[in-house]
């Protein structure tokens, strides 16, 4: 009986062992996308006396201290032409003021997710529609949520 409780012992201790040594120490394996997500929803513009205001949503799936977002600004909706104006925040809006861009001038945007560390290719554009800065900005929203 003894000899019959050895070779039980034996044989599971065996297996036990097998199954440990052959374990590797894997490092978890996280997903890297190659583009980062383009903010969501839409860019949303109010006004002030001699300003506009763009909001947009946070990008989904990224770590806001590791993102900044890129504002192109174009008189040309299609941007043929390039953007006249560019700007770099780490913010979710950017106010723009009479005297940064031209008064009375209809102007389009488009905001993109960038990494602050250029590691990873930026997201796709996020078009706004049109907005001008002017002397009787009444204060009112255009285009979504804010």
């Amino acid at each position: 009986m003894m000899k019959k409780h050895f070779w039980i012992l034996l044989t599971i201790f065996s297996v036990t062992l097998g199954a440990l040594s052959s374990c590797k120490d894997e490092k978890e394996n996280t997903y890297q996308p190659t583009r980062l997500f383009m903010p969501t929803g839409t860019v949303s513009i109010s006004y002030k006396p001699d300003q506009a205001r763009l909001v947009w949503q946070e990008a989904l799936y990224t770590n806001p201290r590791r993102t900044a977002y890129e504002i192109i600004i174009s008189e040309d909706t299609l941007f043929s032409a390039g953007a006249e104006f560019s700007f770099k925040t780490d913010t979710t809006f950017i106010v723009l003021k009479k005297g940064e861009i031209a008064k009375d001038t209809w102007y389009y945007a488009r905001v993109r997710t960038v990494a602050a560390d250029g590691a990873v290719e930026p997201s796709n554009w996020l078009p706004s529609v049109n907005f001008r800065i002017s002397d009787d900005n009444d204060y009112h929203d255009e285009g979504g949520d804010l």
